[in-house]
């Protein structure tokens, strides 16, 4: 695998988890300081979601992270903007925990999910990462990527 040069996740079930009582303030902080702390290193990172227009895409945009709202083929729409920066598929580091995350977490070059994850999404991953709090799941992220 070639170093990553970029980071995608999915928003909903990886960043936001509907069990977890965490204010988008406490999901979001970390998150933009590991955006900045990646962007040092000259790492690009964007969300990919099936979420449309609401509170937590208007609070993703006011932090200036890129959001693609996809469709049902997240690969396509990953493959625009990884088109777009100039990079191949092996060098992107994608998080998801779904079923549709599937055939991109599949495509890229390091693959990972969180350990609520669908069992069938565990299956096809390189890493599972056990975190229960942001925090921690970007910290782990952070190792894996600038190890690379």
């Amino acid at each position: 695998m070639k170093s990553t040069k970029l980071v995608l996740f999915d928003l909903d079930g990886v960043l936001i988890q509907e069990h977890r009582d965490f204010t988008l303030e406490q999901i979001l902080n970390p998150l933009k300081n590991f955006v900045e702390e990646l962007s040092e290193y000259g790492i690009r990172f964007a969300i990919i979601s099936g979420r449309r227009k609401d509170e937590v895409t208007d609070f993703v945009n006011e932090y200036n992270i890129p959001l693609i709202n996809s469709s049902l083929n997240k690969v396509n729409d990953a493959e625009k903007l990884i088109n777009e920066i100039g990079i191949d598929f092996d060098e992107v580091f994608f998080m998801g925990d779904d079923i549709l995350d599937i055939p991109l977490l599949q495509k890229v070059g390091f693959s990972a999910a969180p350990k609520n994850a669908r069992r069938e999404v565990k299956r096809v991953v390189m890493k599972i990462i056990p975190a229960e709090d942001v925090e921690f799941m970007l910290n782990e992220i952070k190792l894996i990527v600038l190890q690379k």
